[in-house]
């Protein structure tokens, strides 16, 4: 149930952003308090979820490249997890803030190096890399992330859904 409340609200608040799905904002939140596999999980549904409003409401063509795209996002999401739980255990013993600060850096940074690659590869979407441009996509993906921790901790309060231990 927590992979489909927070997917749901990952997809909503692109919609209402107009901006791409903030998956190391994700991976973040997964990693502070879920388990990999449920990480893995949400990143894998947030996709789905941006792929199917791309094609199917927005109307977004489907071709080779696009194709390519898509699979480096899914690729770049999946890492991010990845990256977020290596750092989140390796700090665990470090203050919330801390931790949740470096497994969100770490995050981004494991996100945007697999966007890299493909940028390189197919020599296009350069623009993603200009210094104002991350920093913005850093500071709102950071904003997300803090606004899913208070919709988790809200929905906690209320004893929906359960906890599960992130090193579990």
């Amino acid at each position: 149930m927590w992979i489909a409340i927070i997917a749901a609200a990952s997809t909503i608040i692109s919609l209402v952003l107009a901006c791409a799905t903030p998956f190391p904002a994700l991976a973040a939140l997964a990693a502070g308090s879920r388990r990999k596999l449920d990480g893995l999980l949400l990143v894998g549904a947030a996709w789905v979820a941006a792929q199917a409003i791309g094609i199917c409401i927005q109307g977004q063509t489907l071709d080779a490249e696009k194709a390519i795209w898509g699979a480096t996002l899914l690729a770049g999401g999946m890492i991010s997890v990845l990256a977020a739980h290596a750092i989140a255990q390796g700090l665990h013993r470090t203050g919330t803030i801390v931790r949740a600060s470096a497994t969100f850096a770490g995050a981004f940074v494991g996100f945007k190096a697999v966007v890299l690659v493909t940028t390189l590869l197919l020599d296009s979407g350069h623009g993603a890399f200009a210094a104002d441009v991350l920093a913005r996509q850093f500071v709102r993906n950071g904003l997300i992330f803090a606004g899913l921790v208070v919709l988790q901790r809200g929905l906690g309060t209320i004893g929906l859904p359960a906890a599960r231990p992130a090193h579990a």
